[in-house]
């Protein structure tokens, strides 16, 4: 496949937790404009091999910048919508074709925090308390 035919990767840096992502959507509430991104985080269950989660939340756009190896085209096209005052009610990303696994986890705006995951899951390499 040609780097023409290929599909914008659509990937930044962010200078918060996770650090880099996908950019899926901008969006606009009265504090300014901010970015949905997506990316995987190696996680464990107890007892279980590793296996990867696909995150998304909205960073604030002050956080991200394109990464050095990014075309204008990668981030053409990308969805703009208007989102609520409220942040408990800022959507998830829309289902993503290329992703091949079944776990996903919405977490909504991000702080600059330590990331949440789901119950009973850990980063894998991390220790069970």
């Amino acid at each position: 496949m040609s780097a023409r035919s290929r599909p914008p990767r659509r990937l930044v840096r962010v200078d918060i937790p996770p650090w880099a992502g996908r950019l899926e959507a901008w969006g606009h509430d009265p504090g300014g404009w901010w970015a949905l991104l997506s990316w995987t985080e190696q996680v464990q269950a107890f007892g279980e091999s590793h296996r990867p989660l696909l995150c998304a939340g909205w960073v604030h756009a002050s956080h991200i910048t394109p990464r050095e190896d990014a075309g204008p085209s990668d981030y053409a096209d990308i969805p703009r919508e208007r989102l609520p005052d409220e942040r408990n009610l800022w959507p998830p990303p829309s289902a993503q074709p290329d992703a091949h696994w079944p776990d996903r986890w919405y977490i909504g705006a991000l702080d600059g925090g330590e990331l949440p995951l789901p119950p009973g899951l850990r980063r894998f390499g991390q220790h069970w308390p």
